[in-house]
């Protein structure tokens, strides 16, 4: 894997090696998996174009400098598969809700045909929650944040 090489203006575009893409001609179709912390994390390319040898790829809701920069240095791939390895580093992250509420660490990777899955211990009750890009928040060192559907978590007395 390839690494974001810096950030590139005030809009959020980063900056990667162009020979980093092997063939890829720019095109926007498919996500762009990027490792956050051990934590492969599919971000949708709005726009690219080459300048000085590097690819500038500005993605869907990265808009500031600031989160930016927060990719640079990270690895990425432009298929989305994960490796083994990947999943495994999952195991122990903490997972909150999109109020900030601790819902409880990473047990296990679920891997079913299409459908990335993590199970959470939840207050001591097994808590199966989907793994996709639409729920992703934001991923942190040891903490991910994800919109949680309603009716996957057991309701409180």
């Amino acid at each position: 894997m390839q690494k974001i090489l810096k950030s590139y203006g005030t809009g959020g575009a980063v900056a990667i090696s162009r020979s980093a893409t092997g063939d890829w001609d720019g095109k926007t179709e498919g996500p762009v998996t990027v490792i956050i912390d051990g934590l492969p994390v599919p971000f949708f390319i709005e726009n690219a174009f080459e300048k000085g040898g590097k690819w500038i790829i500005k993605f869907e809701d990265v808009d500031s400098l600031e989160e930016a920069e927060e990719l640079v240095g990270h690895e990425f791939t432009f298929d989305d598969e994960t490796s083994d390895d990947d999943e495994a580093s999952l195991i122990g992250i903490k997972i909150r809700d999109e109020k900030g509420r601790s819902i409880g660490p990473v047990t296990e990777v679920l891997d079913f045909p299409g459908n990335l899955c993590i199970e959470v211990d939840y207050k001591g009750t097994r808590v199966v929650l989907p793994l996709h890009e639409d729920l992703i928040i934001k991923a942190g060192r040891d903490t991910l944040t994800l919109r949680i559907p309603a009716g996957l978590l057991p309701e409180e007395d």
